[in-house]
Protein backbone atom coordinates (compact mmCIF):
# COMPACT_ATOMS: atom_id res chain seq x y z
CA UNK A 1 0.00 0.00 0.00
CA UNK A 2 1.27 3.62 -0.93
CA UNK A 3 2.59 5.44 2.01
CA UNK A 4 3.33 9.09 2.15
CA UNK A 5 6.76 9.95 3.78
CA UNK A 6 5.12 13.04 5.43
CA UNK A 7 2.31 11.51 8.17
CA UNK A 8 0.79 14.84 8.01
CA UNK A 9 -0.18 14.51 4.24
CA UNK A 10 -3.09 12.54 2.90
CA UNK A 11 -2.25 9.79 0.47
CA UNK A 12 -3.20 10.13 -2.86
CA UNK A 13 -5.40 7.06 -2.40
CA UNK A 14 -7.32 8.61 0.08
CA UNK A 15 -8.00 12.26 -1.58
CA UNK A 16 -8.99 9.95 -4.78
CA UNK A 17 -11.44 8.12 -2.65
CA UNK A 18 -13.07 11.41 -0.96
CA UNK A 19 -13.57 13.33 -4.34
CA UNK A 20 -15.16 10.34 -5.63
CA UNK A 21 -17.34 9.99 -2.54
CA UNK A 22 -18.29 13.66 -3.08
CA UNK A 23 -19.10 13.28 -6.76
CA UNK A 24 -21.16 10.60 -5.71
CA UNK A 25 -23.16 13.24 -2.94
CA UNK A 26 -23.54 15.49 -5.59
CA UNK A 27 -24.75 13.44 -8.49
CA UNK A 28 -27.66 11.92 -5.88
CA UNK A 29 -28.23 15.84 -5.15
CA UNK A 30 -29.18 16.30 -8.80
CA UNK A 31 -30.63 12.84 -9.78
CA UNK A 32 -33.07 13.70 -6.94
CA UNK A 33 -33.66 16.96 -8.34
CA UNK A 34 -32.38 18.72 -5.35
CA UNK A 35 -29.80 20.72 -7.50
CA UNK A 36 -30.39 22.19 -10.40
CA UNK A 37 -26.89 21.31 -11.89
CA UNK A 38 -23.89 19.14 -10.66
CA UNK A 39 -21.09 21.74 -10.16
CA UNK A 40 -18.53 18.85 -9.84
CA UNK A 41 -20.08 16.47 -12.89
CA UNK A 42 -16.99 17.15 -15.17
CA UNK A 43 -14.51 17.46 -12.07
CA UNK A 44 -11.77 14.54 -13.01
CA UNK A 45 -10.70 11.69 -10.32
CA UNK A 46 -6.91 12.45 -9.44
CA UNK A 47 -4.48 10.02 -10.44
CA UNK A 48 -3.05 7.17 -7.87
CA UNK A 49 0.05 5.61 -7.95
CA UNK A 50 -0.58 2.09 -10.30
CA UNK A 51 1.57 -0.22 -7.64
CA UNK A 52 1.87 -3.69 -9.00
CA UNK A 53 0.35 -6.26 -7.21
CA UNK A 54 2.39 -9.28 -6.37
CA UNK A 55 -0.10 -12.37 -7.11
CA UNK A 56 0.72 -15.91 -5.17
CA UNK A 57 3.28 -18.02 -6.84
CA UNK A 58 3.45 -21.71 -7.30
CA UNK A 59 5.19 -22.88 -4.51
CA UNK A 60 3.34 -20.42 -2.05
CA UNK A 61 -0.22 -21.95 -3.22
CA UNK A 62 1.05 -25.02 -2.80
CA UNK A 63 2.27 -24.18 1.00
CA UNK A 64 -0.62 -22.80 1.27
CA UNK A 65 -2.79 -25.94 0.55
CA UNK A 66 -0.62 -28.48 2.54
CA UNK A 67 -0.93 -26.03 5.69
CA UNK A 68 -4.89 -27.73 6.00
CA UNK A 69 -5.78 -30.94 7.32
CA UNK A 70 -8.09 -31.97 4.08
CA UNK A 71 -9.55 -35.08 6.18
CA UNK A 72 -11.52 -33.60 8.63
CA UNK A 73 -14.73 -31.57 7.04
CA UNK A 74 -13.33 -28.19 8.26
CA UNK A 75 -10.47 -28.61 6.30
CA UNK A 76 -12.05 -30.35 3.39
CA UNK A 77 -14.19 -27.02 3.52
CA UNK A 78 -11.28 -24.87 3.44
CA UNK A 79 -9.19 -27.20 1.02
CA UNK A 80 -11.93 -26.44 -1.81
CA UNK A 81 -12.42 -22.89 -1.34
CA UNK A 82 -9.04 -22.36 -1.76
CA UNK A 83 -9.13 -24.83 -4.74
CA UNK A 84 -11.78 -22.56 -6.18
CA UNK A 85 -10.79 -19.61 -5.72
CA UNK A 86 -7.49 -20.34 -7.78
CA UNK A 87 -9.10 -21.91 -10.42
CA UNK A 88 -12.05 -20.09 -11.50
CA UNK A 89 -11.04 -16.55 -10.04
CA UNK A 90 -14.73 -16.19 -8.27
CA UNK A 91 -14.92 -13.36 -6.56
CA UNK A 92 -15.40 -14.27 -2.62
CA UNK A 93 -18.89 -13.02 -2.55
CA UNK A 94 -19.90 -15.05 -5.60
CA UNK A 95 -18.18 -18.09 -4.02
CA UNK A 96 -20.24 -17.72 -0.64
CA UNK A 97 -23.45 -17.48 -2.44
CA UNK A 98 -23.26 -20.64 -4.80
CA UNK A 99 -26.00 -23.02 -4.08
CA UNK A 100 -25.79 -26.61 -4.71
CA UNK A 101 -27.78 -26.33 -8.18
CA UNK A 102 -25.40 -23.97 -9.74
CA UNK A 103 -23.16 -26.92 -9.79
CA UNK A 104 -22.71 -28.86 -12.70
CA UNK A 105 -19.89 -31.81 -12.10
CA UNK A 106 -21.48 -33.55 -15.42
CA UNK A 107 -20.12 -30.42 -17.41
CA UNK A 108 -17.68 -29.00 -14.77
CA UNK A 109 -19.11 -25.72 -14.55
CA UNK A 110 -20.44 -23.23 -11.66
CA UNK A 111 -23.63 -20.90 -12.08
CA UNK A 112 -22.96 -17.82 -10.16
CA UNK A 113 -24.71 -14.23 -10.00
CA UNK A 114 -22.14 -10.91 -10.15
CA UNK A 115 -21.97 -7.41 -10.46
CA UNK A 116 -25.45 -6.07 -11.46
CA UNK A 117 -27.34 -10.12 -10.79
CA UNK A 118 -25.68 -10.83 -14.18
CA UNK A 119 -25.35 -14.53 -14.30
CA UNK A 120 -22.96 -16.29 -16.01
CA UNK A 121 -20.90 -19.95 -16.25
CA UNK A 122 -17.70 -20.18 -15.00
CA UNK A 123 -15.68 -23.42 -15.34
CA UNK A 124 -13.31 -25.49 -13.24
CA UNK A 125 -10.72 -28.13 -13.99
CA UNK A 126 -10.95 -32.06 -13.13
CA UNK A 127 -8.72 -31.61 -10.11
CA UNK A 128 -11.63 -29.14 -8.83
CA UNK A 129 -14.56 -31.31 -9.66
CA UNK A 130 -12.99 -34.15 -8.00
CA UNK A 131 -12.65 -32.14 -4.89
CA UNK A 132 -16.01 -30.91 -4.87
CA UNK A 133 -17.51 -34.36 -5.47
CA UNK A 134 -15.09 -35.67 -2.62
CA UNK A 135 -16.50 -32.38 -0.22
CA UNK A 136 -20.40 -32.74 -1.33
CA UNK A 137 -20.23 -36.68 -0.61
CA UNK A 138 -18.12 -37.00 2.71
CA UNK A 139 -17.71 -33.87 4.71
CA UNK A 140 -20.44 -31.22 3.52
CA UNK A 141 -23.36 -32.54 5.55
CA UNK A 142 -21.38 -33.66 8.72
CA UNK A 143 -20.06 -29.99 8.91
CA UNK A 144 -23.33 -28.17 8.29
CA UNK A 145 -25.67 -30.30 10.14
CA UNK A 146 -28.58 -29.51 7.68
CA UNK A 147 -29.17 -30.15 3.95
CA UNK A 148 -28.76 -26.56 3.24
CA UNK A 149 -29.24 -25.47 -0.18
CA UNK A 150 -25.67 -23.39 -0.38
CA UNK A 151 -22.63 -25.16 -0.80
CA UNK A 152 -20.70 -23.63 1.75
CA UNK A 153 -22.97 -23.51 4.39
CA UNK A 154 -23.76 -22.66 8.34
CA UNK A 155 -25.47 -24.86 10.58
CA UNK A 156 -28.91 -22.85 10.65
CA UNK A 157 -28.30 -23.81 6.80
CA UNK A 158 -27.59 -19.94 5.81
CA UNK A 159 -24.31 -19.35 3.54
CA UNK A 160 -20.91 -18.85 4.98
CA UNK A 161 -20.01 -15.01 5.31
CA UNK A 162 -17.55 -13.21 3.73
CA UNK A 163 -15.76 -12.66 6.63
CA UNK A 164 -15.45 -16.28 7.70
CA UNK A 165 -13.95 -16.87 4.51
CA UNK A 166 -11.43 -13.68 5.53
CA UNK A 167 -11.05 -15.51 8.82
CA UNK A 168 -9.98 -19.01 7.46
CA UNK A 169 -7.56 -17.20 4.38
CA UNK A 170 -5.73 -15.44 7.20
CA UNK A 171 -5.83 -18.11 9.88
CA UNK A 172 -4.40 -20.21 6.88
CA UNK A 173 -1.57 -18.17 5.96
CA UNK A 174 -0.47 -18.16 9.38
CA UNK A 175 0.08 -21.78 10.20
CA UNK A 176 1.68 -22.28 6.80
CA UNK A 177 4.20 -19.30 7.45
CA UNK A 178 3.09 -16.72 4.96
CA UNK A 179 3.09 -13.90 7.40
CA UNK A 180 4.85 -11.66 5.33
CA UNK A 181 2.57 -12.37 1.99
CA UNK A 182 -0.90 -10.42 1.31
CA UNK A 183 -2.85 -13.49 1.20
CA UNK A 184 -6.53 -12.34 1.07
CA UNK A 185 -9.35 -13.87 -0.76
CA UNK A 186 -9.13 -10.89 -3.89
CA UNK A 187 -5.31 -12.29 -4.74
CA UNK A 188 -6.29 -15.04 -5.52
CA UNK A 189 -8.59 -13.71 -8.61
CA UNK A 190 -5.75 -11.29 -9.10
CA UNK A 191 -3.31 -14.90 -9.27
CA UNK A 192 -5.89 -16.84 -11.50
CA UNK A 193 -6.14 -13.91 -13.84
CA UNK A 194 -2.36 -14.02 -14.54
CA UNK A 195 -1.38 -17.42 -14.76
CA UNK A 196 -4.41 -17.99 -17.33
CA UNK A 197 -3.57 -15.29 -19.30
CA UNK A 198 0.21 -16.43 -19.10
CA UNK A 199 -0.82 -20.01 -19.98
CA UNK A 200 -1.97 -18.47 -23.04
CA UNK A 201 -5.96 -18.28 -22.66
CA UNK A 202 -8.16 -16.19 -24.81
CA UNK A 203 -8.35 -12.49 -23.33
CA UNK A 204 -12.20 -12.47 -24.50
CA UNK A 205 -12.49 -15.90 -22.41
CA UNK A 206 -10.85 -14.56 -19.13
CA UNK A 207 -12.96 -11.58 -19.80
CA UNK A 208 -16.07 -13.72 -19.79
CA UNK A 209 -15.04 -15.80 -16.74
CA UNK A 210 -14.25 -13.01 -14.48
CA UNK A 211 -17.41 -11.35 -15.81
CA UNK A 212 -16.28 -7.87 -16.43
CA UNK A 213 -17.94 -5.80 -18.89
CA UNK A 214 -15.02 -4.15 -20.83
CA UNK A 215 -11.49 -5.77 -21.09
CA UNK A 216 -10.19 -2.96 -19.60
CA UNK A 217 -11.69 -3.83 -16.29
CA UNK A 218 -10.03 -7.20 -17.03
CA UNK A 219 -6.44 -5.63 -17.97
CA UNK A 220 -6.07 -4.69 -13.98
CA UNK A 221 -5.92 -8.09 -12.98
CA UNK A 222 -3.06 -8.99 -14.87
CA UNK A 223 0.16 -8.38 -13.63
CA UNK A 224 2.68 -9.90 -15.74
CA UNK A 225 5.53 -11.61 -14.32
CA UNK A 226 9.64 -11.52 -14.96
CA UNK A 227 9.49 -15.14 -16.32
CA UNK A 228 6.20 -14.11 -18.43
CA UNK A 229 7.86 -11.56 -19.57
CA UNK A 230 11.26 -13.47 -19.99
CA UNK A 231 9.48 -16.42 -21.59
CA UNK A 232 7.82 -14.23 -24.44
CA UNK A 233 10.51 -11.98 -25.03
CA UNK A 234 12.61 -15.44 -25.89
CA UNK A 235 9.74 -16.51 -27.86
CA UNK A 236 8.92 -13.43 -30.38
CA UNK A 237 12.27 -11.11 -29.91
CA UNK A 238 13.39 -9.52 -32.78
CA UNK A 239 17.12 -9.81 -32.81
CA UNK A 240 16.49 -14.10 -32.31
CA UNK A 241 15.46 -14.00 -35.32
CA UNK A 242 18.15 -11.69 -36.91
CA UNK A 243 21.23 -13.76 -35.65
CA UNK A 244 19.62 -17.42 -36.41
CA UNK A 245 22.73 -19.73 -37.55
Amino acid sequence: MYQDSDPGKLSPFTIQGRIRALKAFWSWLHREAHIDSNPLAGLPLPKVPKNMIDILEKEQIIQLLRAIDRYTPLGARNYIILVLLIDTGLRISELTSIKMTDIDLTQGYVKVIGKGQKERIVPFSTYTRKELMKYTKRYRLSLCGIDSSYLFSTKDGDNISVNCVQQAIRRLALKAGMQNVKCHPHIFRHTFATIFSAKGGSPEILKLIMGHESFQTTQKYLHPRPQDLRKQHIKYSPVADLFEG
